[in-house]
């Protein structure tokens, strides 16, 4: 069987291919490959090569204007902070990095020691005004207190300290029906994304989807299916689970004891198609996301075909409303808020009732039928 034709290099830089020409050039030490049509000369390709490496030279001379021009600033007292090991370890660092990012358009060329309370509270008032919500408002006063402690220390001076917190929405129940979940998951394709080179690389079932189920049937969050281990997290044979350690506030002192949960039947089918479709490991949670809204549009589109209504909507159903969903339905069998939050992993029962919120109502009016038959006056009738 004959080879495929490589390419051959006819220039610095400079390849012929079986379909035309690429060239590679390279910016911030990263190279990147050009394609061009058969008909290209190699005078317009030199021209190219040369043209993109000045203008790289000249980006790179005005980063380094910049950043000389920034010394001493906010500006660059951000990028230390952003740099800094514990910090990019965060889970949710690409949040941190973007609200970092928006302060440094307010306070850029700065020298950090000149900002004051009043110069933050006036900039916090003024995304609240613009519409931003009292949530998005207090999570950038967060950054901003953890860059000044980070970078000072908890015992130095710190503006944001004497800040104010906007009043945020009130908690609103985000559990969901199982009968409405289990909908949204079978109208999702069990089939894999597309590997090139791979013949029938989309019938082996799709990682995304059995990462929902997971979800679906333990209560875990994304972040730690994507921590998951066989062995060490779970046992099918045994039928237990355990959810892996989230990287979310400040350490404990004495840490939680690691309880194994028991399996249900739809959880040991779903860790199986786990462990079968080797998802095991970190993944992408757009694509998750992605995966998760495209089953929530499809069964819109039905609910819509059998009501003959294209305006007919359904409620949003957020990734994350899924663990809420989870703490909902296990609160409204067991009445139990310490039950839920045993499954949850949860340090406190406040978090937990926000979980479970959906199911409160429900929760307390039992609770008073039983009160009631208990205590009540009992009531004959009239003569």
């Amino acid at each position: 069987m004959s080879q495929p034709l490589k390419e051959v290099r006819v220039a610095p830089n400079i390849y012929r291919t079986p379909h035309g020409w690429r060239v590679y050039v390279k910016r911030d030490g990263v190279q990147h490959p050009k394609r061009f049509k058969p008909d290209a000369t190699l005078e317009q390709l030199q021209a190219f090569v040369d043209g993109f490496k000045q203008e790289s030279d000249r980006l790179r001379e005005a980063r380094r204007a910049t950043e000389a021009d920034q010394r001493g600033t906010f500006a660059e007292d951000a990028r230390t902070y952003l740099q800094l090991k514990t910090v990019q370890a965060m889970p949710s660092f690409s949040d941190r990095e973007r609200q970092v990012r928006r302060w440094i358009t307010v306070f850029g060329r700065r020298p950090r020691p000149s900002i004051t309370s009043r110069d933050i509270d006036e900039q916090l008032q003024a995304w609240r005004d613009s519409g931003f919500s009292g949530s998005y408002v207090n999570k950038h006063r967060t950054a901003l207190m953890a860059l000044w402690t980070r970078l000072d220390g908890k015992g130095a001076a710190n503006p944001v300290r004497d800040t104010r917190l906007f009043a945020e929405a009130e908690e609103e129940p985000r559990g969901r029906s199982y009968a409405l979940l289990t909908e949204i998951l079978d109208a999702i394709p069990d089939r894999g994304r597309p590997v090139k080179g791979v013949k029938g690389s989309t019938t082996h079932g799709s990682r995304s989807k059995v990462r929902l189920e997971i979800m679906a049937w333990t209560g875990m969050a994304p972040s730690q299916v994507g921590r998951l281990k066989e062995g060490k997290h779970f046992s099918i044979a045994e039928g237990w689970y355990v959810l892996p350690r989230r990287d979310k506030g400040r350490p404990p002192r004495f840490p939680r004891p690691v309880i194994r949960k028991q399996m249900t039947a739809d959880a040991k089918a779903a860790f199986r198609r786990f462990v079968a479709l080797k998802a095991e490991g970190p993944f992408d949670r757009r694509a998750l996301r992605h995966t998760w809204l495209r089953g929530v549009a499809r069964v819109e589109q039905a609910m819509q075909e059998k009501a003959k209504d294209p305006a007919l909507t359904l409620a949003r159903v957020r990734l994350y409303d899924i663990r809420h969903s989870f703490a909902t339905e296990l609160f409204k069998r067991t009445k139990d808020l310490n039950v839920v939050a045993e499954m949850l992993d949860h340090s406190s029962l406040r978090m937990t009732r926000r979980y479970g919120l959906g199911a409160v109502s429900g929760v307390l009016k039992a609770a008073m039928r039983k009160f009631e038959a208990a205590v009540g006056r009992k009531r004959g009738r009239r003569r």
